[in-house]
């Protein structure tokens, strides 16, 4: 289990999906029991679906400093932890 905000270490862009023979789309190859539909090849256009809220909400989820779960991604082992400050800019001093 993860806590803390994290991404996957195999695809950041959440882009390699897996297409079932109905047409939905799942997030990865880790979800076996396809928690996480993104959409259907068959009603929407691929780029379609990273506009849809269930891409989104689990990004969301990810961001989260908290376990959730709610994503797959919290619970993998290929996740990686995301180190989340304070944003600086090119003016200050490292």
């Amino acid at each position: 289990m993860r806590h803390g905000a994290v991404t996957c270490s195999f695809t950041p862009f959440y882009d390699q999906n897996v297409c079932l023979p109905n047409g939905d789309v799942v997030l990865c190859c880790m979800d076996y029991s396809l928690k996480h539909k993104i959409g259907n090849l068959l009603e929407q256009e691929y780029y379609e679906m990273y506009a849809s809220g269930g891409l989104s909400r689990l990004i969301s989820e990810n961001m989260d400093p908290t376990f959730s779960r709610k994503s797959l991604c919290k619970t993998c082992d290929r996740a990686t932890p995301y180190s989340v400050g304070p944003a600086k800019h090119f003016w200050q001093a490292a």
